[in-house]
């Protein structure tokens, strides 16, 4: 398959990610690595598919509660975006910066999250307030975070105080990347909570640099605090019955 179908697939499936169909996103799957012929992904998938279907029941039956119930979908989850990183193209890191000037970062965490569900964050920066919140949908309650440097490449990363309270991956082939002083540069992460309460994350941000000489190095330019509070599912059980029967209509389509 070649590298525009594969990052279309990515796409796609962490479009259905995003949205909590992690059904579909698994039914999509299955037919990319039939495609492919690939047996050992193919088997992991299935096993995917039969953990959320057996996960569906217990809720339906009341047999698990809805908090379990979130980390575990968390888990699933988490094997997913694991398994499309093997699925996009490897790309080569940037070389270090050269230039440094002042910038700003913007970025759309939300305040509140629920358990187990996947949301997408996006950390922008760039060298104006116009660049950064261009078409940037969900970060209107965010004000934007002067940067005292920005090289021609940077690092950003998203953290955790506490590592068990978020599952946290990064879209992104590499943590560095080019910074056009013309357009905005984006960074995108999956972050799954898995720990209700209030909770902590990190933005870290770093510049690349390089010495005349001398090997490149990144240094630290902030790191940001932003608070946010993890709830459980409201009202699970009737979405996980249905859920239930997509799955069961998927599994039996795929036996048959």
């Amino acid at each position: 398959m070649n590298t525009a179908k594969a990052n279309e697939t990515v796409r796609n499936i962490r479009a259905l990610i995003g949205k909590n169909e992690i059904a579909e996103a698994l039914t999509a799957l299955v037919e990319y690595f039939t495609s492919l012929k690939d047996k050992a992904k193919l088997n992991d998938v299935i096993a995917l598919q039969a953990r959320l279907y057996g996960l569906q029941q217990a809720v339906a039956r009341g047999t698990v509660s809805e908090a379990e119930a979130g980390i575990q979908r968390g888990q699933i989850c988490n094997s997913v975006l694991i398994l499309l990183d093997g699925i996009a193209p490897d790309e080569a890191e940037p070389e270090p910066s050269k230039p440094v000037r002042k910038g700003k970062l913007l970025h759309n965490i939300p305040e509140e999250m629920c358990l187990g569900e996947v949301i997408e964050c996006r950390v922008r920066i760039a060298t104006s307030e116009k660049l950064l919140r261009k078409n940037f949908a969900g970060a209107g309650h965010v004000e934007t975070i002067p940067l005292e440097r920005i090289g021609d490449h940077m690092e950003v990363d998203l953290v955790a105080s506490e590592s068990d309270a978020f599952v946290i991956k990064r879209q992104n082939r590499h943590a560095r990347q080019f910074v056009d002083p013309d357009v905005h540069t984006e960074w995108v992460f999956d972050v799954i909570p898995m720990k209700t309460g209030p909770q902590k994350l990190y933005l870290k941000v770093d510049i690349i640099m390089r010495e005349k000489g001398k090997k490149s190095y990144r240094d630290e330019v902030i790191s940001v605090p932003v608070e946010v509070n993890t709830t459980e599912p409201a009202g699970g059980a009737t979405k996980w019955k249905e859920a239930a029967n997509i799955q069961a209509k998927a599994t039996k389509n795929f036996l048959a």
